[in-house]
Protein backbone atom coordinates (compact mmCIF):
# COMPACT_ATOMS: atom_id res chain seq x y z
CA UNK A 1 0.00 0.00 0.00
CA UNK A 2 1.14 3.22 -0.85
CA UNK A 3 2.32 5.48 2.19
CA UNK A 4 0.39 7.98 2.58
CA UNK A 5 -3.03 6.23 1.79
CA UNK A 6 -5.81 8.04 -0.16
CA UNK A 7 -9.06 7.99 1.00
CA UNK A 8 -12.44 9.72 0.55
CA UNK A 9 -16.01 9.89 -1.74
CA UNK A 10 -16.02 9.28 -5.40
CA UNK A 11 -17.16 12.63 -7.11
CA UNK A 12 -19.39 11.18 -9.27
CA UNK A 13 -20.16 7.78 -10.95
CA UNK A 14 -18.06 6.77 -13.49
CA UNK A 15 -15.21 9.16 -12.27
CA UNK A 16 -11.82 6.86 -11.25
CA UNK A 17 -9.53 9.89 -11.43
CA UNK A 18 -9.11 9.44 -8.13
CA UNK A 19 -7.22 13.65 -7.92
CA UNK A 20 -10.95 14.78 -8.67
CA UNK A 21 -12.51 13.49 -5.51
CA UNK A 22 -11.64 14.65 -1.85
CA UNK A 23 -9.39 12.42 -0.20
CA UNK A 24 -7.26 12.71 3.21
CA UNK A 25 -4.23 11.24 3.45
CA UNK A 26 -3.54 8.43 6.41
CA UNK A 27 -1.16 6.15 7.27
CA UNK A 28 -2.07 2.91 5.22
CA UNK A 29 -2.28 0.78 8.70
CA UNK A 30 -4.62 3.43 10.45
CA UNK A 31 -7.06 4.02 7.49
CA UNK A 32 -7.17 -0.01 7.78
CA UNK A 33 -7.62 0.00 11.62
CA UNK A 34 -10.24 3.05 11.89
CA UNK A 35 -11.97 3.30 7.82
CA UNK A 36 -11.84 -0.14 6.61
CA UNK A 37 -12.99 -1.90 9.52
CA UNK A 38 -16.54 -0.22 9.30
CA UNK A 39 -17.50 -1.76 6.28
CA UNK A 40 -18.34 -5.71 5.77
CA UNK A 41 -17.41 -7.31 2.75
CA UNK A 42 -20.00 -9.02 1.09
CA UNK A 43 -20.55 -10.47 -2.94
CA UNK A 44 -17.41 -11.24 -5.44
CA UNK A 45 -14.97 -8.07 -6.35
CA UNK A 46 -15.02 -6.78 -10.10
CA UNK A 47 -11.80 -5.82 -11.55
CA UNK A 48 -11.40 -2.90 -14.31
CA UNK A 49 -9.11 -1.43 -16.15
CA UNK A 50 -9.05 2.07 -16.58
CA UNK A 51 -6.23 3.56 -18.50
CA UNK A 52 -2.99 3.12 -16.26
CA UNK A 53 -5.18 1.99 -13.19
CA UNK A 54 -6.68 -1.26 -12.18
CA UNK A 55 -9.72 -0.59 -10.33
CA UNK A 56 -10.93 -2.91 -7.96
CA UNK A 57 -15.02 -2.65 -7.19
CA UNK A 58 -15.59 -4.22 -4.05
CA UNK A 59 -18.95 -4.58 -2.75
CA UNK A 60 -20.02 -3.85 0.86
CA UNK A 61 -22.04 -3.03 3.40
CA UNK A 62 -21.47 -0.30 6.23
CA UNK A 63 -21.51 -1.15 9.42
CA UNK A 64 -23.98 1.63 10.63
CA UNK A 65 -25.20 -0.20 13.81
CA UNK A 66 -21.83 0.05 16.16
CA UNK A 67 -21.43 2.26 18.88
CA UNK A 68 -20.91 5.69 18.60
CA UNK A 69 -17.55 6.20 19.66
CA UNK A 70 -16.39 2.84 17.23
CA UNK A 71 -16.85 5.58 14.03
CA UNK A 72 -13.53 7.73 13.82
CA UNK A 73 -15.67 10.68 14.22
CA UNK A 74 -19.23 11.35 14.13
CA UNK A 75 -20.12 10.78 10.46
CA UNK A 76 -23.54 12.04 11.45
CA UNK A 77 -22.59 15.52 11.58
CA UNK A 78 -23.31 15.69 8.15
CA UNK A 79 -26.17 13.93 6.97
CA UNK A 80 -25.18 13.95 3.47
CA UNK A 81 -22.05 12.28 4.48
CA UNK A 82 -23.64 9.73 7.17
CA UNK A 83 -25.79 8.73 4.30
CA UNK A 84 -23.11 8.59 2.01
CA UNK A 85 -21.78 5.59 4.33
CA UNK A 86 -24.88 3.84 4.83
CA UNK A 87 -25.74 3.88 1.37
CA UNK A 88 -22.67 3.22 -0.17
CA UNK A 89 -22.47 -0.25 -2.61
CA UNK A 90 -19.07 -0.69 -2.86
CA UNK A 91 -15.28 0.14 -2.49
CA UNK A 92 -13.21 1.53 -4.88
CA UNK A 93 -9.48 0.49 -4.83
CA UNK A 94 -7.23 1.61 -6.59
CA UNK A 95 -4.10 -0.06 -8.21
CA UNK A 96 -1.13 1.59 -10.14
CA UNK A 97 2.21 -0.11 -10.45
CA UNK A 98 0.97 -2.90 -8.64
CA UNK A 99 0.58 -0.50 -5.70
CA UNK A 100 -2.92 0.60 -3.40
CA UNK A 101 -2.41 4.09 -3.72
CA UNK A 102 -6.19 4.63 -2.18
CA UNK A 103 -9.88 3.86 -2.12
CA UNK A 104 -13.19 5.75 -1.99
CA UNK A 105 -16.70 4.79 -0.97
CA UNK A 106 -18.60 4.58 -4.94
CA UNK A 107 -20.87 7.33 -5.69
CA UNK A 108 -23.29 4.18 -6.55
CA UNK A 109 -25.97 4.48 -3.83
CA UNK A 110 -28.52 2.17 -2.77
CA UNK A 111 -31.46 4.17 -1.07
CA UNK A 112 -33.44 1.28 -0.05
CA UNK A 113 -30.48 0.40 2.46
CA UNK A 114 -31.37 -0.07 6.36
CA UNK A 115 -30.34 3.57 8.08
CA UNK A 116 -29.93 4.44 11.24
CA UNK A 117 -30.05 7.90 12.28
CA UNK A 118 -28.16 9.91 15.03
CA UNK A 119 -28.20 13.10 16.00
CA UNK A 120 -25.16 15.11 16.50
CA UNK A 121 -24.70 17.01 19.52
CA UNK A 122 -22.17 19.05 18.53
CA UNK A 123 -19.21 17.32 20.12
CA UNK A 124 -16.34 16.05 18.39
CA UNK A 125 -14.94 14.26 21.28
CA UNK A 126 -17.38 13.26 24.26
CA UNK A 127 -16.87 10.78 27.84
CA UNK A 128 -19.27 8.48 28.53
CA UNK A 129 -19.58 5.57 30.75
CA UNK A 130 -16.75 4.14 28.56
CA UNK A 131 -14.10 6.63 28.66
CA UNK A 132 -13.13 9.11 25.97
CA UNK A 133 -14.36 8.83 22.45
CA UNK A 134 -14.36 8.01 19.90
CA UNK A 135 -12.35 5.53 21.45
CA UNK A 136 -11.05 4.03 17.61
CA UNK A 137 -9.54 7.85 17.29
CA UNK A 138 -8.31 8.14 20.58
CA UNK A 139 -6.89 4.86 20.71
CA UNK A 140 -7.96 4.55 24.69
CA UNK A 141 -9.39 0.96 24.01
CA UNK A 142 -5.13 0.58 22.88
CA UNK A 143 -3.66 1.41 26.54
CA UNK A 144 -3.86 -0.12 29.58
CA UNK A 145 -4.65 1.96 32.34
CA UNK A 146 -1.56 1.06 34.28
CA UNK A 147 0.76 2.09 31.56
CA UNK A 148 2.75 4.86 33.00
CA UNK A 149 2.86 6.77 30.08
CA UNK A 150 -0.07 7.26 28.22
CA UNK A 151 0.00 10.35 27.07
CA UNK A 152 3.06 10.05 25.48
CA UNK A 153 2.23 6.85 23.46
CA UNK A 154 -1.12 8.94 22.28
CA UNK A 155 1.34 11.63 21.14
CA UNK A 156 3.38 9.42 18.86
CA UNK A 157 -0.25 7.49 17.79
CA UNK A 158 -1.41 11.13 17.05
CA UNK A 159 2.16 12.10 15.56
CA UNK A 160 2.24 8.42 13.11
CA UNK A 161 -1.18 9.20 12.63
CA UNK A 162 -0.64 13.03 11.21
CA UNK A 163 2.38 12.87 9.66
CA UNK A 164 1.81 9.09 7.78
CA UNK A 165 5.16 7.75 8.34
CA UNK A 166 7.27 6.17 11.48
CA UNK A 167 8.71 9.09 13.11
CA UNK A 168 12.00 8.56 15.03
CA UNK A 169 12.01 9.81 18.89
CA UNK A 170 14.97 11.62 20.28
CA UNK A 171 16.19 9.92 23.65
CA UNK A 172 15.03 13.40 24.75
CA UNK A 173 11.56 13.43 24.09
CA UNK A 174 11.56 10.40 25.31
CA UNK A 175 12.44 11.79 28.59
CA UNK A 176 10.46 14.81 28.82
CA UNK A 177 7.77 14.70 31.49
CA UNK A 178 4.65 13.62 30.88
CA UNK A 179 3.28 16.45 31.94
CA UNK A 180 5.06 18.53 29.81
CA UNK A 181 3.93 16.80 27.13
CA UNK A 182 1.31 18.99 24.40
CA UNK A 183 -1.37 16.43 22.89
Amino acid sequence: MNAPFLWGAQSKVGNYNIKDSQTTEFDPFVWRRIYLATFMFKGEPQIEQVNNLTVIHLPTQFRNQFDIGAYPYPFWHSSKKWNSYQQSTELLLFLEQGKLKGALRSAVVDPQRPKVNHAWDGKWVWTDAHGKQPSVTLYTRLFSPSNPQPKLMLLIVRLKQNCGRMLVLSATVLTTPVSRIPY
